[in-house]
């Protein structure tokens, strides 16, 4: 074989594998550029859409702060200290309004655990009876009626984010500022 020959054999092994090397690099390159955008694309969808739901709590927290105040208020009629008496009538009554509340806006911006209350309410409300308040079926009746009463005030509660039924220990009340600093330690353990 000649020297020219062998040169240009060496010459075509050199830049093939040179050329082999190169696309392999750019190949490598490409495709970590690549995975770089899909996870830049991808952080980006999780920002929107978690914008996007952090929108749609503060747009639902509005509404329902606009339509929760009506159904206090027809719950505050079953209350012992009513300015009326619970009789069936006025029962029956109030079931009504909180029928009506449950098919307006209230009902559609309520969480589905405080329509179940309000539910069991109405029902309750619905079936009240006037019986003497030493039987047994008045206290079960009694019972059922301020369960529900006090699992719709409950979870209304909850769903604008205030805290459910406390105490109302005057000697245990703490300042905003403690309460807060209560529930960032909390969130600070969970962590």
């Amino acid at each position: 074989m000649s020297e020219n020959f062998l040169a240009a054999i060496i010459a075509a092994v050199v830049s093939l594998s040179t050329a082999i090397v190169t696309a392999y690099i750019s190949w490598t390159q490409i495709a970590r550029e690549r995975d770089k955008w899909q996870q830049q694309l991808s952080n980006e969808r999780v920002k929107w859409l978690t914008e996007v739901k952090a929108d749609y709590q503060v747009e639902l927290l509005k509404a329902r702060l606009q339509a929760y105040p009506d159904i206090f208020s027809i719950i505050g009629e079953l209350s012992t200290r009513a300015s009326q008496q619970l009789t069936p009538q006025r029962a029956k009554e109030i079931a009504t309004k909180i029928n009506t509340w449950l098919y307006s806006s209230g009902g559609l911006l309520a969480s589905k655990e405080a329509r179940g209350a309000l539910t069991g309410l109405r029902e309750v409300c619905f079936e009240w009876k006037q019986e003497p308040a030493t039987s047994d079926t008045y206290r079960d009746a009694h019972n059922q009626l301020y369960g529900f009463r006090n699992y719709s005030l409950l979870l209304l509660r909850r769903d604008v984010d205030v805290k459910g039924l406390e105490s109302y220990d005057f000697d245990q009340l703490k300042s905003v500022l403690d309460e807060l600093k209560e529930e960032i330690d909390g969130l600070n353990q969970s962590n």
